[in-house]
């Protein structure tokens, strides 16, 4: 429910930001919508290898509240 949330507001910031330079406004607010999660997939491959690189473990075997916690401040 969170996650709605946040793309809510994302998508109403390129939306209004799209409005006041007079811009294609659901457009931009897909856009936006779409970088945030291209951003999430990319992020997402590059902890992936570097956790499966730099440890013994796979990514799999981590508990998934400390996975989470490594993942907050991205």
């Amino acid at each position: 429910m969170l996650g709605l949330a946040l793309l809510y507001f994302i998508g109403k910031y390129y939306y209004n930001l799209a409005d006041q330079h007079a811009k294609n406004k659901w457009g931009y607010a897909i856009l936006g919508i779409a970088a945030y999660y291209a951003g999430v997939f990319l992020f997402g491959m590059i902890l992936g290898v570097i956790l499966d690189l730099g440890t013994t473990s796979s990514v799999d075997d981590m508990n998934p509240f400390v996975l989470a916690l490594i993942v907050v401040p991205f």
